[in-house]
């Protein structure tokens, strides 16, 4: 989680043996972690020049695309790296990843699904199939999936902030305040994190939280939720 350090170690590695696959892939993920697209986005290309079959770099290259909202670009190399490791459940992630930004939510969750039957007891998988089923259809529907992912794993921020985003859509602040907590203890710089913990103070920002909660509240009532909506917005 330390992107700073990781670049010092990964360059250290290349400038002793500057074709080093491996570490081409450290340093290109270290890169995106640190937000850094235009390095990113050259190490990639170095790493699929010296490895065009390698799935990893693909996956980064769509990584890269999809951060820069070349969404076309991204599903290119996302769909490539997938062909070539079908059975890594990051592909199908990345992918899912990409239909999310998308607005096209069901191709997500069927990349989600594909990827769960190869790879069940991927949390992040989990995890992302409950974010897509909010976006879908309310907290309500993601809920379920949201309390089997810790089952899984407790430690990974991705999925951390992803329940708490459940938890806190369903109006359970003290335990979206403490999924919150532990991620902001791996990373205090974490915006969205931030943004999602501040929410979560039930003595402050109740106009904003309501606002954050709404949409999902409408989409689980259906009808009812359209017709709040529509009074809402009238009033």
């Amino acid at each position: 989680g330390n992107s700073l350090s990781a670049l010092r170690e990964f360059r250290s590695a290349l400038a002793a043996a500057p074709e080093n696959v491996e570490a081409l892939v450290g340093l290109c993920q270290s890169y995106l972690d640190a937000g850094e697209l235009k390095q990113a986005g050259q190490q990639s290309d170095e790493l699929l020049r010296l490895a065009p079959e390698l799935a990893s770099a693909h996956r980064l290259k769509a990584e890269v695309h999809r951060r820069r909202r070349n969404r076309s670009e991204a599903l290119e190399y996302a769909r490539r790296a997938v062909q070539l490791e079908p059975e890594e459940p990051v592909g199908y992630h990345i992918l899912a990843l990409i239909h999310y930004d998308r607005k096209d939510y069901r191709a997500a969750l069927k990349m989600v699904e594909w990827g769960r039957a190869i790879a069940p007891g991927c949390a992040i998988l989990a995890a992302q199939q409950a974010l897509i089923l909010l976006q879908m259809k309310g907290g309500k529907a993601a809920e379920p999936a949201a309390k089997q992912v810790l089952q899984l794993d407790m430690d990974d921020d991705y999925v951390l902030a992803g329940v708490a985003r459940v938890a806190l859509a369903r109006g359970q602040l003290d335990r979206a305040r403490d999924l919150l907590s532990n991620v902001l203890r791996h990373n205090a710089n974490d915006e969205d994190a931030i943004s999602l913990y501040l929410l979560s103070d039930p003595g402050r920002y109740g106009l904003l939280r309501s606002q954050f909660q709404f949409p999902y509240w409408r989409k689980e009532n259906g009808a009812l939720g359209w017709l709040g909506w529509f009074g809402a917005w009238s009033l």
